[in-house]
């Protein structure tokens, strides 16, 4: 589920359907804090530390922004937000960080794979993940 309160409503039925004390044996929680929890137990394996954060919004643009300056890319050219939501989708569309060749794509799909892998490592440099 996707709120707090419909996972307590949840644990609350359950509770009442096999009893409490096989309740408390059960994970019911936020899509998000499953995720979370996956996280903190398996998340060192690819190299970050035990303690990573996640980023939110305003962290992330940042670090599109920053990754943007890095590469030349003028921000008054091409705006952020919509690099960072081009990012998002090719992370939720499993694609890799990778340079792109000249001429493949748009002006924003060159943007975007020149910047990906610097936010990538932007992040991990932070210990840092996002929702993608």
């Amino acid at each position: 589920t996707f709120t707090n309160k419909a996972a307590a409503e949840m644990r609350e039925r359950v509770g009442e359907l096999v009893g409490r004390a096989n309740a408390k044996l059960l994970t019911v929680c936020t899509f998000h804090a499953f995720g979370c929890e996956v996280l903190r137990r398996h998340l060192w394996r690819l190299g970050y530390p035990k303690r990573f954060a996640i980023a939110d919004a305003s962290d992330q643009l940042s670090l599109v922004k920053r990754a943007m300056r890095e590469t030349k890319i003028d921000d008054r050219s091409f705006d952020a937000r919509r690099v960072l939501a081009l990012v998002s989708k090719a992370k939720c569309a499993g694609v890799v960080p990778e340079p792109k060749p000249e001429g493949m794509g748009d002006e924003y799909d060159l943007v975007t794979a020149a910047v990906f892998p610097r936010y990538q490592l932007a992040l991990k440099a932070q210990g840092a993940v996002d929702f993608d």
